[in-house]
């Protein structure tokens, strides 16, 4: 997590509001074929509102059932292995540097990845659960802090509701490879801490081992 803290250095970040519209989306389920039954618009692109809780994974906290809205966390190859209605998939980095961008975020990183501040993290937010009551999800993507598991294990959840009361996480599998330091897999993250006065809170692309879970949310291009 220490990319995660060298962003809080990053200042000027302007916000600017979208138009957003709640849709239902109609898709057919085979057998292989998972159904999409929620989603947003989001600029461009519809999103799904909730974390995906189907075949693999691992559940939050390592329970023997799945919390409602938190879905479970997967790895990269479970993922892939997810069967999607035609136009949907596995966002890249570069979707979630647009779903950024359409919440306002300018900003570019230490590794050149565009990273959003305050304004943009409370629009992606869950309004509940988190450490401070600033989140609004005005744009309806609807982020739990759901957590990360960093060792694949199923075990090892850090930085999670339940885990920390100071540190919160949202964590979101890519299909892309992280592009700057370190390399490995790019994730989405969404974090808040109180550990700092100010207390933080920003929207980020950083980098997870190999072998790590993560939530998994859909897109696809309006």
């Amino acid at each position: 997590m220490r990319k995660l803290l060298i962003l809080t250095l990053v200042t000027g970040v302007f916000y600017s509001c979208s138009n957003k519209s709640a849709v239902k989306p109609t898709t057919t389920q085979t057998q292989q074929t998972i159904t999409i039954t929620d989603s947003v618009l989001i600029g461009n692109q519809y999103w799904t509102t909730s974390n995906y809780s189907g075949t693999g994974g691992v559940n939050y906290n390592n329970t023997a059932t799945t919390t409602a809205n938190w879905g479970k966390l997967y790895t990269l190859a479970e993922a892939d292995s997810i069967k999607l209605p035609q136009g949907w998939r596995l966002p890249t980095s570069s979707d979630y540097t647009n779903l950024l961008q359409t919440e306002g975020a300018t900003t570019t990183d230490n590794d050149g990845y565009i990273f959003g501040g305050q304004p943009q993290a409370v629009s992606l937010m869950s309004t509940s659960t988190w450490l401070l009551n600033i989140e609004t999800n005005s744009s309806g993507f609807n982020a739990y802090p759901a957590g990360v598991d960093g060792n694949g294990g199923g075990i090892n959840y850090i930085e999670a509701a339940g885990y920390s009361s100071t540190y919160l996480i949202a964590a979101f599998l890519t299909s892309s490879q992280f592009t700057g330091t370190g390399g490995g897999t790019a994730s989405f993250v969404i974090y808040q801490t109180t550990d700092y006065t100010p207390e933080i809170t920003q929207a980020a692309i950083t980098a997870y081992p190999s072998g790590s879970r993560a939530s998994i949310r859909f897109v696809r291009d309006k």
